[in-house]
């Protein structure tokens, strides 16, 4: 592939299978990716990107509404009358069902209700399926996917952090909680590299502001008054949604 995409080479590729050179200097390449951080470099420095956004929930809401179910509905031999999909369940499946930046996962999901819908027609002996948000665990299974919600009131041991991801932005809870020990960190929920040495670095941050008497320890979790407070304990760091 990177002597195909390059220019100073694929004058003169060789297929080995055809066993003949083939002069690819004027075609144009045009490949797709979804994270543009998982392409190898030298692949990279080949390559001119054109970057474009993934589709908003309300794309993807006409898109299914327009397009993915008319043809389901034809591929599965059903008629448009004899399937009903609500507006509000629509967007219920987009919500809780998928996570993409395109619509692949969401035609299969339209595919699966035409498939069990055909079924149910079959075997029920009805003339039409409708399928609202009361009903919709009989059609697909459970949540995959659940829009956090922030708490009403600010907990001690858990924050809300702001997240990336290819297919858009996203809120993490981050818990932590105190114990006795050394003044160790621990870290879980299968956290990259770049979040762990946030963690490192805001606790390393914390230690020099006691140190500077900028933060104030409360009397009743000072353990020896000879030993600096983050040295009598250890601290666990734990992200549920990056297990």
């Amino acid at each position: 592939l990177l002597e195909i995409l390059d220019p100073e080479q694929n004058s003169k590729f060789r297929d080995y299978y055809l066993n003949f050179n083939i002069d690819l200097s004027k075609v144009i390449f045009i490949a797709t990716a979804n994270d543009i951080s998982n392409i190898p470099a030298p692949l990279r420095d080949r390559m001119e990107f054109i970057e474009l956004s993934s589709y908003t929930p309300s794309e993807k809401f006409h898109i299914m509404k327009k397009y993915l179910i008319p043809d389901e509905l034809k591929k599965h031999g059903l008629k448009s009358n004899e399937l009903s999909i609500d507006d509000e369940t629509i967007e219920l499946i987009i919500s809780d069902y998928t996570r993409e930046s395109g619509v692949r996962n969401l035609r299969r999901k339209v595919a699966e209700l035409c498939r069990k819908s055909a079924k149910k027609l079959l075997l029920e002996n009805i003339k039409k399926v409708i399928i609202n948000t009361k009903n919709l665990n009989e059609f697909l299974d459970k949540k995959v996917f659940e829009i956090e919600k922030n708490n009403g009131e600010n907990q001690v041991g858990q924050v809300n952090g702001l997240a990336w991801t290819s297919v858009g932005g996203d809120v993490l809870k981050v818990e932590a909680v105190k114990i006795k020990g050394k003044g160790e960190l621990t870290l879980t929920g299968s956290l990259g590299d770049v979040m762990k040495e946030s963690a490192r670095i805001a606790f390393s941050m914390i230690k020099v502001l006691i140190d500077e008497g900028k933060i104030k320890i409360p009397k009743k979790i000072i353990i020896d008054p000879k030993v600096n407070v983050y040295d009598s304990y250890n601290i666990h760091i734990h992200v549920p949604d990056g297990a």
